[in-house]
């Protein structure tokens, strides 16, 4: 893939320096010392080609070009099976079109100015996110570049298909979902990532999801609005959103041993009032609590309500003693918010 470019000018010609990057899906070995033909593609929709020598992960080449390109493309007359599809249209009407090649389909409201578009979809892991905040489970199984000519303010939209269903043959996305890790894989989970190119991070688009079947079935829609050239895909949501955590009034608790036989300890957290329940005869008074107190536990293992030598360190019941819970984190969707 075309990972950046860069144009300087020499001349009549513009000195045009490519870095490519190889990516290799499963346990595949990069390939070395390949020829392959480097488009250039002008602003007006020109076009030339140079065959240059690519080798190993990473290769740089410089090329000469008439005019200044906008874009660079990789195999662009499709003379090496390389781990990628293409699909083109030239949109001028409303509706939807469908780009099979690319597995997308765009959605196009109103009548639009013509505008070309060619969709390059990766059958390899996309880039993961720059920013290493781990975010996102970003797919390893495949990603889309966008190339354009949509002109500002045209209103066009972007349908994605994710399949993870097991035994499929349009489950293109299985590694996606196992990514999940034992963490029950939900589809309102899932976003489109987006960066305008390969030097960026991907952000996160709203993204209109559609069940086709359950949330959990692993099969799913995804829409986003305002078409761009740039580069897509998957995204799995890994990271709750910032939720502050709940005060649980039970925090710091302890009690022992465990298991008793006839009595507990209890131990209170620093600091720690004591207020007495409404059924206590005696008078409403608010103190500090004893460090620790050790409370009486009747023949079934239950907690006794106390007695005259050994009131209860609080409003306790006779029950059994339960732990604290732990603080609850919950993990948002943020297009619901």
């Amino acid at each position: 893939m075309v990972d950046s470019f860069s144009v300087v000018q020499n001349g009549g010609l513009f000195d045009t320096q490519v870095h490519i990057r190889q990516k290799t899906r499963g346990g595949a070995n990069f390939f070395h010392h390949v020829p392959v033909t480097l488009t250039c593609i002008g602003a007006a929709g020109e076009t030339h080609q140079e065959l240059v020598d690519l080798d190993g992960e990473y290769s740089t080449v410089t090329v000469p070009c008439p005019f200044p390109p906008v874009a660079v493309r990789l195999n662009d007359d499709e003379r090496l099976a390389l781990s990628t599809t293409v699909d083109t249209a030239t949109i001028s009407t409303s509706g939807q079109r469908n780009l099979p090649k690319a597995d997308v389909r765009v959605i196009i409201p109103d009548t639009p100015p013509i505008t070309r578009i060619r969709v390059e979809e990766f059958w390899v892991p996309a880039d993961e996110d720059l920013t290493g905040n781990g975010a996102f489970f970003v797919s390893p199984d495949r990603w889309w570049r966008v190339e354009t000519d949509i002109q500002p303010g045209t209103a066009m939209s972007l349908r994605f298909t994710l399949d993870g269903r097991p035994g499929f043959p349009t489950a293109y996305d299985l590694g996606l979902v196992s990514l999940a890790g034992g963490i029950p894989f939900n589809e309102d989970s899932l976003v489109i990532l987006y960066r305008p190119n390969a030097g960026t991070s991907w952000t996160a688009r709203p993204t209109t999801i559609t069940h086709i079947g359950s949330t959990t079935d692993s099969n799913a829609r995804l829409e986003i609005s305002g078409l761009a050239a740039g580069d897509y895909t998957f995204g799995w949501r890994s990271l709750p959103t910032s939720v502050p955590s709940v005060a649980d009034p039970a925090k710091d608790w302890r009690y022992y041993p465990d298991p008793a036989t006839d009595q507990v300890t209890i131990t209170a957290p620093p600091n720690t009032q004591r207020r007495r329940g409404a059924a206590d005869p005696r008078p409403e008074r608010t103190d500090h609590c004893q460090p620790s107190a050790a409370l009486p536990v009747n023949a079934r293992g239950r907690l006794q309500a106390g007695s005259a030598d050994r009131p209860p360190l609080g409003p306790f019941r006779e029950g059994r003693i339960r732990q604290p819970r732990p603080v609850a984190h919950h993990t948002l969707n943020p297009l619901l918010l």
